[in-house]
């Protein structure tokens, strides 16, 4: 469940960066690159020990990661 809501948040966040950047970029890219970079978050959440039990905090690890991996792909 925690892998499903990551990969929706991410791929969401995506799409929103890809439609705020409007750099013309591919919008499918953006919406992968959330994805695997909320999944990223996710997984070194689980390597630090930290135990992620409410929606929120799931999905803010989501939002990090995927933002993460989006801006440093720009540059």
């Amino acid at each position: 469940m925690e892998l499903i809501v990551a990969v929706l948040v991410g791929g969401g966040v995506g799409w929103v960066m890809a439609r705020l950047s409007r750099s013309g970029r591919n919008m499918a890219l953006a919406i992968v690159l959330g994805a695997v970079g909320a999944v990223v978050a996710a997984y070194v959440v689980g390597l630090l020990g930290l135990q992620i039990r409410v929606r929120l905090e799931q999905i803010v690890a989501a939002v990090v990661g995927a933002v993460i991996l989006l801006l440093a792909v720009r540059r």
